[in-house]
């Protein structure tokens, strides 16, 4: 989702790989029920870093088609998919503070006791959430149309059968 081209990717990826290498590729599935629910507000959107979107059906077929042979998919990644909802949610609840409660985490220290709080603040939301959070990620699994996809794949080449 980061790369532009990612078709030249793929195809160049499989040269470098050893002999029987596991290709393993994690990505947003835009196909999700998360997606759906939470539209323009979904946490892994984030634009403009991500520059492409896969559904988990279009990514296997160009996996497919760059000479992998797919192993397996999984639609299990809960720390990706239950704090995709929590942040989600709270995009969709506060849209003028998009993404806060991700940046507080992400600060190397709180330079404030506001932020302190606020931190706090978003905290009890987020353990409020929680709980639906982990509905969804099973209803993902269950359906396999979770918020993130999981590949597992081998490239196909002369030495990789």
């Amino acid at each position: 989702e980061h790369i532009a081209a990612p078709d030249d990717a793929l195809g160049s990826l499989g040269g470098l790989l050893q002999h029987n290498a596991l290709l393993v590729i994690t990505v947003p599935n835009f196909n999700s029920l998360q997606r759906r629910i939470f539209g323009r507000h979904w946490f892994h959107l984030d634009l403009p870093r991500h520059v492409v979107h896969f559904e988990a059906n279009v990514l296997s077929k160009k996996l497919i088609t760059a000479g992998y042979k797919v192993e397996a998919i999984s639609f299990f990644e809960p720390a990706q998919s239950v704090y995709g909802y929590i942040q989600s949610a709270m995009n969709t609840l506060f849209p003028r503070s998009k993404n806060r409660f991700y940046t507080l985490l992400k600060l190397s220290g709180l330079s404030s006791l506001f932020q302190g709080l606020e931190l706090v603040l978003w905290s009890v939301l987020a353990a409020v959430l929680l709980p639906f959070a982990c509905i969804d990620l099973l209803l993902g699994v269950l359906f396999r149309n979770g918020a993130t996809v999981q590949f597992y794949a081998r490239f196909k080449g002369a030495d990789n059968d």
